[in-house]
């Protein structure tokens, strides 16, 4: 609870508890199967909307909300029995090749499964048939894939991608460098529009704008077959350092069967009967509901999964938890605080919850800064000082699910400056004081929110106007929108919000994704000579100190001309059961949290290969799914 005076009272909190409708959490665009990214800068992809707190049960008092600080660790088992010859050996202490079984959830009334095709329409289970270039390990860093090794030039703009000469296609064709070349194609032909090809243009490959347009022809786009046919050549406009990090969604659809004639197949992947694989697993059912997938017996050992089995079922967000309790799921992430609270209260379930970084989301307020009050730096800087951050988390996000954020870089990500959290502490005495020299004279503000993004983010925008009105005497109108009418009146031109609140999580893991939120003509209007000059200077820097250096100074001045207010960074609670394991899951350097973090059980992490059902399984599924 809140403690010391210089925090809001427990009157005062609940007084703005019963206002909002505070009670559920939506987590870092976990909502979508673990593959999706979190949405372009345009558009974040609508959350779904959770209960209220005050419709839910509530739970016993619980202890403090902390994550584990030990993994769990399975009971000693006897030996396992030797694996079949189709998959590679199982640890010691994993269960028999049958039980390798993983149920998994995703979103209902979606249809693809590749991530080239669509990642914002794809079915439960995407991206388990397929491999992209390169994949993340448990901190993030970039591992082999499909590319066994890639280097750059001189000149910084040709890279070449030598990929493994091991992989072949179910149907029997080698994965090549012509798969890799024809789904670049398939991203710029403007015949597709593809939902992605905003993320993909940041590669800067030469003709990729010309060929999206239509002015040019697909096969103009800068990816082509190098001097053999596992050799993959890209070619971009200026030095893009961070061209790897943006490789791991580009999983390789099959040259031939995904063309249709002069156009393009998308569907060529949904029908088990005809679906070809390159990846650890083959498609076996496929249903609105549901799908299966087996494991790839012909895959190279050293990419071959443990798990021989995944079934992914499709399932409202609401339903989740309740399956995951029941056995009907082996893991789950957590969306409504109720449902936190509860896992909290209980012991047993408790030791299944870890915090995962997920996409790196912050929440934070914005300003339009060329409309009084706010283009008053003073009275920004003002409101920056009334943003007790500790107290949110503590009370309305719990820690599990989210922590203070003092910049917009999260810890973990590349660029985290911890000195931050000096420049913008909750003092408001500071705001005050603000105020006073700032010379605004106004009684009244309206905050828009986006309502979709989950609870409490209301509630976090009705915490944050009573803590405006108590110490600047400001009356704050908390207005809720939806998705689409919020990011519609966001992104006119001129924006139509004036003081907003909002989410932001990673495309990519470099600075110049997030950071770009506020770039001059982008979501935001606050243009900012120096601040771009100093993204300008970034972007095609090779040197790695000198370009950490200049996305320092961008976070440093964004946070001191308070364009925005960064109020919390969003950690994903999600359970494992007991029996899954695996050193994939381990915590990392960076990543310090046990569990199975963004991306998930997918083909763009390391998880596929390194996670298996250990032998206590028996203790909560005798019978392994079907």
């Amino acid at each position: 609870m809140i403690k010391n005076e210089k925090n809001l009272s427990r009157r005062q909190l609940l007084r703005i508890l019963s206002v909002g409708a505070g009670g559920a959490l939506l987590a870092a665009c976990g909502g979508a199967p673990a593959a999706a990214p979190a949405a372009a800068p345009a558009a974040a992809p609508a959350a779904t909307a959770a209960p209220a707190a005050t419709e839910a049960p509530k739970p016993t008092e619980a202890p403090k909300a902390e994550a584990p600080t030990e993994a769990p660790k399975p009971t000693e088992a006897p030996k396992a029995e030797a694996a079949p010859a189709s998959m590679k050996k199982l640890p010691d202490d994993a269960a028999p090749p049958e039980q390798q079984v993983l149920v998994q959830w995703g979103n209902p009334g979606q249809t693809y499964l590749d991530a080239s095709i669509s990642i914002y329409n794809v079915h439960v289970g995407a991206n388990l048939h397929n491999i992209p270039p390169v994949a993340f390990n448990h901190d993030f860093e970039l591992i082999p894939r499909a590319a066994k090794s890639w280097k750059v030039d001189d000149k910084g703009t040709t890279w070449t991608l030598t990929l493994r000469d091991d992989i072949k296609w179910s149907d029997g064709k080698p994965l090549n460098a012509e798969d890799f070349v024809t789904t670049w194609q398939y991203y710029v032909d403007p015949k597709n529009a593809h939902d992605f090809n905003w993320f993909y243009s940041e590669t800067k490959l030469v003709n990729f704008a010309e060929c999206t347009k239509g002015d040019k022809p697909p096969k103009d786009v800068g990816a082509r077959v190098g001097a053999n046919e596992f050799e993959v050549v890209l070619e971009t406009t200026a030095p893009v350092p961070y061209l790897p990090l943006l490789l791991p969604y580009n999983t390789s659809l099959h040259s031939k069967v995904v063309r249709d004639g002069d156009g393009w197949n998308k569907a060529y992947n949904i029908d088990p009967a005809k679906a070809v694989s390159s990846g650890p697993f083959v498609l076996k059912e496929y249903t609105p509901e549901r799908t299966v997938f087996e494991a790839n017996p012909n895959y190279p050992e050293d990419l071959k999964p443990y798990i021989q089995k995944v079934i992914n079922l499709a399932m409202p967000p609401d339903q989740r938890f309740q399956a995951y309790q029941a056995g009907q799921l082996d893991h789950n992430q957590l969306i409504q605080i109720a449902d936190i609270q509860a896992v909290l209260a209980d012991e047993e379930l408790k030791k299944q919850l870890f915090p995962d970084v997920g996409d790196f989301r912050c929440d934070y307020l914005f300003f339009d800064v060329s409309k009084p009050p706010f283009d008053n730096l003073k009275f920004r800087q003002a409101i920056s000082h009334l943003v007790d951050r500790e107290s949110i988390v503590e009370n309305l996000t719990t820690s599990v699910a989210g922590k203070p954020a003092f910049g917009f870089l999260a810890p973990g990500f590349p660029g985290y400056d911890a000195e931050l959290a000096g420049m913008v502490d909750y003092s408001p005495e500071k705001a005050k004081a603000l105020f006073a020299e700032s010379g605004v004279k106004t009684d009244k503000l309206t905050l828009e929110v986006r309502f979709n993004d989950g609870e409490p983010r209301g509630t976090i925008g009705e915490f944050i106007a009573a803590s405006i009105k108590d110490h600047l005497g400001i009356e704050v109108e908390v207005a809720r929108q939806e998705q689409k009418v919020f990011m519609d009146k966001l992104n006119a031109k001129p924006t139509q919000v004036t003081f907003g609140q909002i989410s932001y999580g990673m495309d990519y893991l470099d600075q110049s994704n997030m950071l770009s939120v506020f770039k001059s003509g982008g979501r935001h209007n606050w243009n900012n000579a120096e601040f771009q000059k100093l993204l300008d200077a970034a972007g095609p820097e090779t040197d790695k100190a000198k370009r950490d250096d200049f996305y320092k100074q961008a976070q440093q001045l964004l946070v001191t001309d308070a364009p925005a207010v960064f109020i919390v960074f969003r950690t994903v609670p999600k359970m494992l059961k007991p029996y899954l394991s695996g050193k994939s899951l381990q915590p990392g350097k960076v990543n310090t949290s046990y569990g199975m973090s963004w991306p998930d059980f997918g083909s763009l992490a390391i998880h596929l290969q390194e996670m298996y059902i250990n032998k206590d399984v028996t203790k909560f599924r005798p019978t392994p799914p079907a």
